[in-house]
């Protein structure tokens, strides 16, 4: 062990004449455990946040979609065929989206009308496994009356709703209820709007209330019908095997499908969403950081103190040839142990306290509003490394000061009246 580890250490332990400098060095351990551990279970909430979102964004978007002015189904076995070499684009599937009023025991609701083709659709969205009642099978052929249907049904076609919205609308599943299109049909009497009479034939959850509380889906030659198009669609969604990769494919689907299409991967719709959640992300590592410097400042004081405390031993190492860069050493070695314990022992808290969080409901989640108990909690391996380097990088600005103050010391000076 050289002398710069042994005295440091050394300087660490309790002073006999100074008793409570020693407490400056464990305050200080203290602090930046305490701030890594907040950094860490912070970024992580948000982490797991952001990845919750984006797992039910991508259960009700596509990864990504094309759209062009006039589009029909004639266009999708197209795009098949110029598609069919692209890597990892599991399938297309054709949909037609408008606003519709929906009406049931005379409560009037707006929502979000999608036709889809539920052979291809689970190509592309996750529909199929978010249905808590009910199945697509109902929006291949028209209702047959039996148990779970009332008689009224007979022969009308089905739709699907989602969980917040079959409450607003209070109405259960195989219950009636009347689609009504804003855009009317020109009649002898004047322009009437188009309505339809559907039957609930499931009821999906996503997970997001803004899409549970206005989606409606219909299959997508019932959409056409209602709204009177022929086979125009509103665009074609593309299943990407790898949705991390999607902004890529989207990129190579741009140039194999031509300039009169409008290419848009699900980060691109999202941009403002996703944006504003990493602003957040770098807020809170910024405000974070203001603890871990609180207790890097105790360093630097702890250190201020120990060179004041021995400058008498700093000139008897120089008289006996310590040169200046070992006495810089001494003291920068000094912090950073204390830096070192703290960033440790704080990363050891921050994971146990993130696997805490996610296992056991420790903070309850509003109900209404989240359909989980436990906060969403993800640990990435960045965002620890980010945090450590960060504090040991503040925990070495602290030493420098002090350490440059060290080998300033004169031992002439100092030594003159010893």
């Amino acid at each position: 062990m050289t002398f710069e580890w042994h005295l440091a250490v050394r300087y660490l332990r309790s002073r006999r004449r100074y008793g409570f400098v020693s407490v400056i060095p464990l305050l200080s351990c203290l602090g930046i455990a305490v701030g890594v551990m907040a950094m860490l279970v912070t970024l992580s909430v948000m982490d797991g946040f952001e990845e919750d979102l984006k797992e039910k964004l991508l259960g009700n978007m596509a990864p990504v979609t094309l759209t062009r002015k006039h589009m029909s189904q004639d266009h999708v076995q197209e795009l098949r065929e110029r598609l069919a070499g692209v890597e990892e684009v599991r399938g297309l599937s054709p949909y037609v989206r408008t606003q519709v009023l929906l009406l049931s025991s005379g409560r009037p609701v707006g929502a979000t009308l999608m036709g889809i083709e539920p052979e291809s659709i689970s190509l592309v969205s996750r529909l199929p496994g978010q249905l808590l009642e009910g199945s697509l099978d109902v929006l291949r052929e028209p209702i047959e009356s039996d148990q779970a249907f009332p008689s009224e049904c007979e022969g009308k076609p089905a739709i699907l709703l989602g969980r917040e919205l079959t409450n607003n609308l209070g109405c259960f599943y195989g219950d009636p209820i009347r689609v009504v299109s804003p855009v009317g049909i020109e009649t002898p009497f004047g322009v009437m709007p188009i309505q339809e009479t559907f039957c609930v034939g499931g009821v999906f959850q996503t997970g997001l209330y803004e899409y549970d509380a206005t989606f409606a889906y219909v299959a997508l030659g019932e959409a056409q019908s209602f709204l009177q198009i022929g086979r125009e669609i509103s665009g074609i969604e593309v299943g990407i095997s790898r949705v991390e990769r999607a902004r890529e494919r989207a990129e190579e689907i741009r140039g194999l499908s031509g300039d009169a299409y409008r290419v848009e991967d699900w980060m691109q719709k999202n941009r403002r969403l996703l944006s504003a959640m990493r602003l957040e992300k770098i807020t809170a590592f910024a405000v974070l950081a203001l603890i871990v410097l609180v207790a890097v400042l105790n360093i630097l004081s702890s250190l201020a103190m120990t060179v004041i405390e021995k400058k008498k031993e700093i000139s008897i190492l120089k008289a006996l040839g310590a040169t200046r860069g070992r006495i810089q050493g001494l003291f920068v070695l000094q912090g950073m142990l204390i830096g070192l314990s703290g960033t440790g022992v704080g990363v050891l808290m921050g994971v146990g306290a993130c696997k805490i969080l996610a296992r056991y409901p420790v903070v309850t989640l509003p109900q209404d509003v989240f359909y989980q108990l436990t906060l969403p909690v993800r640990m990435e391996p960045v965002d620890i490394l980010s945090v450590a380097v960060a504090a040991l990088l503040l925990s070495l600005l602290a030493t420098l000061y002090p350490a440059w103050q060290a080998a300033r010391v004169l031992p002439a000076e100092t030594l003159r009246y010893e």
